[in-house]
């Protein structure tokens, strides 16, 4: 743990008041194995710190018009979105920190490597974070989730994570991935994947941009 902090710049996740744009690329699973393809854009907004809905939602085709596949698409596109902004938050909060036990994994192309396990956030859950942090500037530059429930299984990988431009508007630095990949598998065989890419955040008060470096 004091290697942890030691070695790990903590700075706080996209969840300002704001609205996140991204393209994405989805693939919808069902138990009978039909499988449903999706691309398209989003729009989403933070309503509270720790929830998030679509503010507008564009897609290729109608596949959205079944309605087993749109509760799936939309549940599930949602929690990825709220599962890497959350990993990245319960490094920072003390109430998660005191829940959690560190492992030092070394050291690969220039990164450290932590993994941090959560054994009692609640019953039947596992969930671990996995990041990889810059040897120079502490900086989390990519991460994985990975969380086991009774009736589904998620992996998450975000990479290409970069830290906002410091300005009067943000009170913090904040750090948001470039990139998102998704897989979502259900006891029943159904299957959800998700890429997500080319994120924006703009602010919900003043309609700026805010800009992230590498």
């Amino acid at each position: 743990k004091r290697l942890f902090h030691k070695n790990v710049r903590l700075c706080p996740p996209f969840y300002y008041q704001a609205y996140l744009h991204a393209d994405f690329r989805a693939d919808i699973r069902l138990p009978d194995s039909r499988s449903f393809p999706i691309s398209g854009r989003f729009v989403t907004r933070n309503t509270t710190v720790d929830y998030l809905d679509f503010a507008r939602l564009d897609t290729s085709n109608d596949t959205l018009s079944d309605g087993r596949v749109a509760h799936l698409f939309r549940n599930d596109m949602l929690d990825v979105l709220c599962t890497a902004k959350t990993a990245l938050s319960s490094l920072i909060y003390k109430t998660y920190q005191e829940k959690a036990s560190y492992s030092y994994l070394g050291k690969k192309d220039g990164f450290r490597m932590f993994r941090i396990s959560y054994p009692d956030v609640q019953p039947d859950m596992i969930y671990q974070i996995v990041i990889w942090v810059g040897e120079e500037d502490r900086i989390i530059r990519k991460y994985e989730v990975n969380r086991e429930e009774p009736h589904c299984t998620t992996r998450l990988w975000a990479d290409g994570v970069r830290k906002s431009v410091y300005t009067l508007m943000l009170c913090d630095h904040m750090l948001m991935p470039s990139r998102l990949h998704a897989v979502n598998s259900y006891s029943d065989g159904s299957r959800t994947t998700f890429d997500i890419e080319n994120w924006r955040m703009v602010m919900k008060l003043t309609g700026r941009e805010v800009k992230f470096k590498d």
